[in-house]
């Protein structure tokens, strides 16, 4: 059957994550901290390699009545089996997105309740089998769990992000309003800076669509080494995910510049905060082999000093110490020996910072990227201006 869970910490407060492992990969996002009557997830696939299911927990008494929509190239729609899908109280309920949303390998989901029903907490999974594609393209495979965002912004902001030989990222950006939007996608790559740095891809997005933009495509962009990413957007602002691939063997053997794989999947939702801490909890049971820790400085001005820590069976570990991470400068920190089977990850500044994990499983040919939960206390809404000068 389908269960959803509710954690409850007592005498104090707590982080937690949940997390997916089968044959075909492994990941895991943090859990949300409260239900909402609106849910966005920007990238989806149902193509012919490729399973969507969107899950649905509804920890109230009373039954809640959820419209799933769809924004693909076409346009906006609400298959008829999708509409009015009825979650009964205190329940979960698993949906196969691609029983109503055939063969699309890029778009958008939107949730939302009907008036007069309570709220529901919305998680997906993306799951990429290995099946041969019809255009003879290299096949991907790997698990991808995704979270939901709950509001637009009109800044995101990726710590993470690398290129290499048979990498692929891309950056979705979804308008769920009515009207336009113009969005910019800022790359920022480690050692450049100033009128060094790539000019943005500027997309404009009309109502309930969205744009996506392949970065390791894009000749402007160094084709190796780390890179963190910045959205920004005018408007009632976008929802940004990212969809990184592996689809060959490659990786110079650092784990912090290309993850070593033959195959992997990874998604994350952007940040819409920087926080002087974040906290990644259970990392070691999603990283057997390899761990790395990115933090991005969005500052402009201030450089950011940061420590990161490996909590595991009470204790807390120093991994770097008074790290020095240059304005609009990111730091790539491979953490894979100091991670413990059980080990949790915090990273602390002095400034407001956004940080990311990434992890490998080599068992399964499968990557992760983790989101974090930062700090309440610290925590600010992650301002961009600078990064267009």
């Amino acid at each position: 059957g389908v269960n959803g869970v509710m954690v409850e910490f007592l005498g104090g407060a707590g982080v937690a994550a949940h997390q997916q492992r089968s044959d075909t990969g492994i990941d895991q996002e943090t859990c949300d901290t409260a239900a909402a009557d609106r849910w966005y997830f920007g990238a989806s696939s149902t193509e012919v390699d490729s399973v969507s299911v969107l899950w649905l927990v509804n920890p109230f008494p009373a039954d809640a009545s959820v419209d799933i929509g769809a924004s693909t190239s076409d346009g906006f729609r609400t298959p008829g089996a999708l509409s009015g899908v009825v979650v009964p109280g205190r329940s979960a309920r698993a949906v196969s997105l691609g029983e109503s949303i055939e063969r699309r390998d890029r778009f958008s989901v939107d949730v939302e309740t009907r008036e007069g029903s309570g709220p529901v907490i919305a998680a997906l999974t993306q799951i990429h089998t290995g099946a041969t594609r019809q255009d003879g393209s290299a096949t991907r495979r790997g698990l991808d769990l995704i979270g939901g965002r709950s509001t637009t912004s009109n800044e995101w902001v990726f710590a993470d992000g690398v290129g290499g030989s048979g990498y692929r990222d891309e950056v979705v950006m979804y308008n769920p309003s009515d009207e336009d939007v113009t969005a910019e996608l800022w790359i920022i790559p480690a050692g450049v800076e100033g009128d060094l740095r790539p000019d943005p891809f500027v997309v404009e997005i009309p109502g309930r669509r969205l744009a996506s933009v392949v970065v390791s495509d894009e000749s402007r962009v160094p084709p190796d080494g780390v890179r963190w990413m910045a959205v920004r957007a005018d408007g009632d602002g976008v929802v940004a995910d990212r969809v990184s691939t592996v689809l060959e063997g490659g990786g110079d053997g650092t784990a912090a510049t290309r993850p070593e794989l033959t195959r992997g999947l990874s998604g994350s939702v952007a940040s819409r905060w920087s926080a002087t801490t974040w906290w990644f909890p259970g990392v070691g049971y999603v990283s057997p082999d390899t761990a790395v820790v990115t933090i991005a400085n969005p500052s402009a001005e201030s450089i950011a000093v940061a420590d990161v820590f490996v909590h595991s069976d009470g204790a807390a570990t120093p991994v770097a110490e008074c790290v020095e991470i240059p304005p609009m400068a990111s730091f790539a920190l491979d953490i894979s020996g100091s991670i413990t089977p059980t080990g949790s990850v915090r990273v602390s500044s002095e400034t407001p910072v956004v940080a990311e994990v990434r992890t490998t499983d080599e068992s399964v040919a499968d990557q992760a990227i983790l989101s974090g939960i930062p700090a309440v206390e610290g925590r600010v809404v992650v301002e961009l201006d600078p990064v267009g000068g």
